[in-house]
């Protein structure tokens, strides 16, 4: 005798799979670059004290040279890569196309090491001539603070690193 056995539906062998687009890894947030950040002050630059013994005339130039357009911009983009360079993130022969003369060669002597951790603390820049900037820079590494300094001209292509030195 023949009973018939009862046989379930077929099971599929994998549930469905729904396939949903990957989050988004940036932040929705991108902040301005340091250079155009508005830097607030504490104190006004000029504190408005008389000193004995010195008038206030002569005084309306004492504010110094003015800035250079964008030169703050190529020299914060310049030592930040120097800083990749010497935490060995960076070769340094890729510093070279942004110097030019004496600066090309002072650029490559650098020594990278990965350990190395250096942050920068200061930039100041400034212009006398029309065509050429300052740049001091400070950076620090593990308390001890250095300093390099570091001459731009600005060229048809922008602004290119023509001395460098690290005091």
């Amino acid at each position: 005798m023949t009973v018939p056995i009862p046989v379930a539906p077929p099971v599929p062998l994998h549930p469905r799979l729904r396939v949903v687009p990957a989050p988004d890894p940036d932040p929705p947030y991108d902040p301005e670059p340091y250079w155009e950040r508005p830097r607030l002050r504490a104190v006004p630059e000029q504190l408005p004290i008389e000193w004995a013994g010195r008038s206030r005339r002569g005084r309306a130039g004492a504010a110094g040279p003015a800035e250079p357009p964008g030169a703050r911009q190529a020299a914060w983009l310049l030592v930040n890569a120097y800083l990749e360079v010497l935490r060995g993130r960076r070769r340094a022969g890729q510093l070279a196309a942004t110097a030019v003369g004496e600066g090309v060669e002072q650029l490559r002597v650098v020594h990278p090491q990965p350990d190395r951790h250096v942050t920068l603390r200061r930039l100041y820049v400034t212009g006398s001539v029309p065509d050429k900037a300052e740049v001091v820079v400070t950076l620090d590494e593990a308390g001890r603070v250095w300093a390099l300094t570091i001459q731009l001209v600005r060229l048809p292509c922008g602004w290119r690193c023509a001395y460098f030195r690290m005091v």
